[in-house]
């Protein structure tokens, strides 16, 4: 069974990347991984994409995300790396609910549907919010084959859709 706990693996990545370093830098004294969900604040500054158990809707700032690992201590202004999403880029995400503790199975029935994505409130990691429909952020485009289509907190391949990238 899957581990909800690790950072958004980026699947495939066709082309160009488009890594950008905002002149604003890091927000300052908060954690980032490689791979972790981020924004740009009203600053123009790099920071998480949401705070722990919110979800990340279409009404959400946009998102990318770190290209590396940002220490806490990190000064704010420091720059850092990020990676934009395009049509070609495709992450692999856990499937949940509303519960952190609630892993549901994967289906095929949840390919071509598109998702809200939440942060939990246990890891902080980003999940695929199955409950969560009215204002998604990503369309699941398969199931990850390192797990059986019905497993219990299986992966999804998705895609972030346009309106929910970072320009």
């Amino acid at each position: 069974m899957p581990t909800l706990g690790s950072v958004v693996p980026v699947l495939r990545k066709s082309g160009s990347s488009d890594i950008a370093s905002p002149p604003a830098g890091w927000i300052g004294s908060k954690l980032g991984l490689k791979g972790d969900l981020v924004t740009l604040d009203a600053n123009g500054r790099v920071d998480q994409a949401v705070a722990v158990n919110v979800a990340i809707t279409s009404g959400s700032p946009r998102i990318a995300y770190l290209s590396q690992n940002v220490a806490a201590s990190v000064a704010q202004n420091t720059a850092v790396a990020i990676e934009k999403f395009d049509d070609d880029t495709l992450i692999s995400l856990p499937v949940s609910n509303t519960s952190d503790s609630a892993a549901i199975p994967t289906t095929l029935a949840q390919v071509g549907k598109q998702y809200q994505l939440r942060r939990t409130n246990t890891t902080g990691i980003y999940v695929i919010d199955t409950l969560l429909t009215a204002t998604p952020v990503v369309e699941v485009v398969g199931i990850d084959p390192r797990y059986p289509v019905g497993e219990n907190g299986g992966l999804l391949i998705c895609r972030v859709l346009a309106g929910a990238r970072l320009a």
